[in-house]
């Protein structure tokens, strides 16, 4: 049974308040192992703060394994941390009561299939693991540190052309990106023309300005005309 400090002040941590999903090289009670070597300044500062007040913690989606393995709750203990691995918990102040959670279960993309299962993982577990992750280990190859920003696109299915434009404009060589730009342009202007076509040439579109004969370019010297 958790015991609470006589004291009218709680400190409650309502998920990711640890990014186990970005640790790709360690599994369950070892990553805490590893955040506590890393950022011991913040767990002395836990187990200070905790002395004076009671701070409760529940998973998020991005700290879910802290649901998985009952060991992260005597760990966390020993920082003066009381780890609820919950969905959700409640809390009364002045009368009402207070409904408290992270959220993700109402995240398609970040619900938990089955609460506390270490391996039902959502669609976002893979997205952070995998790509976000390996996104990580490149990002100090290139010139800027972009590729970390990955876990920030939403929704999911802008990631590939996120990844596109922000190479253009942060690694490609100025020079070899302003030789490219005038055929990005023809290109789109061609895409653009041959949909005006489409849409004039099935009367979609009563006009005739795509149609129109002076708009085609010339080939071999000489303007072809469209037959009639």
């Amino acid at each position: 049974m958790l015991e609470y400090k006589d004291s009218d002040i709680e400190l409650v941590i309502i998920g990711d308040a640890f990014g186990l999903w970005e640790f790709t090289t360690a599994e369950g009670i070892e990553k805490l192992d590893l955040l506590v070597k890393d950022h011991a300044q913040l767990f002395d500062q836990f187990r200070a703060t905790g002395e004076q007040v009671t701070i409760t913690l529940i998973p998020g989606n991005h700290d879910y394994e802290l649901a998985c393995y009952p060991q992260f709750v005597d760990c966390l203990q020993e920082y003066n941390v009381i780890l609820e691995p919950k969905v959700s918990i409640s809390r009364e102040l002045a009368g009402k009561k207070i409904w408290i959670e992270h959220g993700m279960q109402h995240d398609e993309n970040n619900r938990m299939p089955d609460f506390g299962h270490p391996h039902a993982n959502p669609v976002g577990y893979f997205v952070t693991h995998s790509i976000v992750g390996t996104a990580g280990r490149l990002s100090g190859r290139g010139r800027c540190n972009w590729l970390r920003d990955i876990q920030s696109v939403t929704p999911l299915e802008e990631i590939p052309r996120w990844i596109i434009s922000y190479y253009f404009y942060r690694e490609m060589n100025p020079l070899l990106r302003y030789a490219v730009l005038p055929f990005l342009l023809i290109f789109a202007a061609s895409v653009a023309n041959l949909i005006g076509l489409v849409l004039e040439a099935s009367s979609i579109l009563c006009t005739r300005i795509f149609l129109d004969d002076r708009l085609l370019l010339p080939v071999g010297g000489f303007a072809q005309k469209m037959p009639r």
